[in-house]
């Protein structure tokens, strides 16, 4: 039986994430490199618009695997556009897009019925195409604790004011309770990045309150990773904290313990369209935390 486009895609999609797991390689989702002069975030060369969900987590794969230094892309036909040639022997990344469709049906009042379809598109990094004017490899850049750990406590304090959110210090855990609307944290960490990407991981649990974008079921109470909605509810958190640590310049030491990389490979088995729907909820709660903590103006940060 064939499989129609959208299975397609996704089979691929997740099965590059299955081989990059069970090679004993990072989760595709744990960004290891602090931001670069350009961008954190891949980003549309021409227009400068960020990519967003699963393909966020295919173009760092791909950056990764070839130690691209730039943030940037562009579809071919937007490389020739702006006068620039792919480089002999290049290949593109294949992202993905949703396109609506509208086809007849009687059972709607209007006769209508609108979805939305996957479909590949191709993009190569700035490094593959040569004749380009004005592009920079940027240098790999540090920040300094010292500068983020300032914004980054702005940001909580207005998240916090902005949604109610509370947070409590004390004990050896960090959690979040969507029963008190509370998020609690331990006294001391090894570092700031430690306190920012624990932090982080937990404001972003609370972006599910049924107040907010009411991701959560009952069933996510349950810590065991054997169930499958507390461990969506995980890598839709791990997810959007790679983000916030990415935009930070915070280098994220996401949990690849292996319990938690066992059921991320059952649900990524069990399910090809799990990673596309989660990214795709962690770009929205990631968004959400920004657009709660906002008027920090992360890119004014200088480099140490």
């Amino acid at each position: 039986m064939k499989h129609n486009t959208k299975n397609e895609i996704a089979e691929s999609i997740t099965n590059n994430m299955i081989a990059k797991i069970e090679a004993g390689e990072v989760l595709p989702w744990n960004c290891p490199w602090t931001k670069t002069a350009d961008s954190a975030f891949p980003y549309n060369w021409e227009n400068k618009n960020q990519y967003n969900g699963i393909n966020i987590l295919i173009l760092w794969i791909t950056m990764m695997d070839n130690d691209y230094s730039s943030a940037g892309w562009l579809t071919f036909k937007q490389a020739k556009s702006l006068g620039g040639k792919i480089k002999k022997g290049e290949k593109g990344t294949r992202c993905v897009f949703y396109s609506p469709v509208v086809v007849k049906d009687d059972s709607e009042p209007d006769g209508k019925r609108s979805y939305n379809c996957m479909k590949w598109f191709t993009v190569f990094n700035v490094q593959q195409i040569e004749g380009l004017e004005g592009v920079i490899t940027p240098e790999k850049q540090s920040f300094s604790e010292h500068e983020i750990m300032p914004v980054f406590s702005k940001m909580v304090d207005r998240y916090c004011e902005n949604t109610g959110v509370k947070i409590t210090y004390g004990g050896n855990t960090a959690c979040y309770s969507p029963l008190t609307d509370n998020v609690r944290l331990p006294v001391s960490f090894k570092d700031g990045d430690g306190f920012i990407e624990t932090c982080g991981h937990e404001l972003i649990h609370s972006t599910g309150h049924k107040t907010r974008l009411n991701r959560f079921k009952d069933s996510t109470k349950n810590t065991s990773y054997k169930n499958e909605d507390y461990a969506t509810e995980e890598v839709i958190t791990e997810l959007a904290t790679a983000f916030l640590c990415a935009e930070l310049g915070v280098t994220s030491t996401i949990n690849n313990h292996v319990s938690y990389v066992a059921s991320y490979l059952k649900q990524l088995k069990s399910d090809p369209n799990w990673i596309l729907k989660a990214s795709a909820q962690a770009s929205t709660a990631f968004q959400f935390f920004k657009d709660n903590a906002k008027n920090i103006k992360i890119d004014n940060l200088k480099a140490a």
